[in-house]
């Protein structure tokens, strides 16, 4: 850790586990937002459906679980102790990796078997 972005750190607070995971976590998890939030979901859900209409209710269904689940996460947060939290976090982010993973692996198969013509989906997102 003697060069690249490390020295942009204070000297001694890279030395301690805690921060390099810290640090990693934030790094994975802004990449991981940037997947599910951006352009690379809403490009892959084109790709998949082939219309805007499937991806305008796949985004507004996003935001309206986004807008319902904001105050009870909040006050779970106020309320259970924190390593129980981080715990539950871990499951439920392990869950959505899982689900996710299998959604991209599974989508454009099941998409085609509904459409009735299989082997014709496109895999292209860009």
């Amino acid at each position: 850790f003697s060069g690249g972005l490390w020295r942009l750190l204070p000297p001694g607070l890279y030395s301690e586990r805690n921060v390099k995971v810290s640090l990693c976590m934030c790094v994975l998890g802004s990449i991981v937002s940037t997947v599910a939030h951006g352009h690379l979901f809403t490009a892959f859900t084109f790709e998949l459906f082939g219309d805007n209409t499937s991806v305008g209710l796949l985004e507004s269904a996003a935001g309206v679980t986004a807008l319902v689940t904001a105050v009870p996460v909040g006050l779970a947060v106020d309320r259970v102790a924190r390593t129980r939290l981080l715990r539950i976090c871990a499951v439920v982010g392990l869950f959505a990796a899982a689900s996710g993973a299998a959604a991209v692996l599974v989508g454009p198969s099941v998409v085609a078997r509904r459409s009735g013509a299989e082997g014709t989906t496109s895999t292209r997102l860009f």
